[in-house]
């Protein structure tokens, strides 16, 4: 496929993929948009995504920091972070933790696309459930300056761009088991080197492949059907054994 092809599939992919995402936020509008109400245990990430030299689009995940007293240490995830009582909206919360843990000034190489459905999780560390709220943004950059990212050794160990391709091969699929009292709950995964993603980072990815994966780019592209993509719900982990 020519440079001037692949181009064209992005370009198209983001407008669709744009299209998608304003059509579940009719369904589900944008939370908290300029509001000042009391909010407690809520949260927000964003997607980053850009056009890859060898995909349509990559998206952006930390491997957060080993810390002991983080329970997501270590983790794979969207960049991101809780909600404080100074910020006008969940998307301005979204943005600001970005901001901290990559080291970015502002955002104004990528446009913003919308919000996914918020995911409650209720972890074991939690004393109550936690509300994340999604964020989407696309920048046409496909290489960025030495120096644009400067991530937080603190929040950040490494961070990473990976092509959606890397999530619809279905060789990394795998599982992540959790212990909970009596039970071991076993999680849908997606690997990436020695890491995986899996858990609240996995239910946002299969929202957002699926949304991907029904533009009419992602057909050109011969991408699988997204009926076919692996999907997990916050709340039925795969349980084969009860035990």
């Amino acid at each position: 496929m020519s440079d001037d092809k692949e181009q064209l599939l992005t370009e198209q992919l983001k407008t669709e993929l744009h299209e998608n995402i304003l059509q579940l936020n009719q369904t589900h509008p944008l939370p908290f948009e300029g509001k000042k109400e009391k909010i407690s245990n809520k949260a927000a990430i964003s997607i980053l995504i850009k056009p890859g030299q060898e995909s349509p689009a990559e998206l952006l995940f930390i491997r957060r920091a080993a810390h002991p007293k983080d329970p997501w240490s270590g983790h794979m995830a969207f960049p991101g972070g809780r909600h404080e009582k100074e910020d006008h909206s969940f998307r301005h919360t979204a943005e600001r933790e970005t901001f901290e843990e990559l080291g970015l000034k502002n955002l104004e190489d990528f446009s913003f696309l919308g919000a996914l459905s918020p995911v409650t999780t209720q972890a074991r560390h939690l004393h109550q459930p936690l509300e994340v709220f999604p964020y989407v943004y696309w920048t046409n950059l496909e290489s960025f300056k030495k120096g644009y990212f400067q991530p937080d050794k603190k929040e950040v160990d490494n961070y990473h761009w990976i092509s959606i391709e890397h999530f619809l091969d279905l060789t990394q699929v795998s599982m992540q088991s959790v212990s909970i009292k009596t039970k071991t709950l076993h999680w849908p995964a997606i690997r990436f080197e020695k890491n995986k993603i899996w858990g609240l980072s996995y239910i946002i990815l299969s929202e957002l492949m699926t949304l991907i994966l029904k533009t009419k780019s992602a057909r050109k592209l011969g991408y699988l059907p997204f009926e076919y993509w692996p999907t997990a719900s916050p709340f039925n982990p795969i349980n084969p054994s009860n035990s």
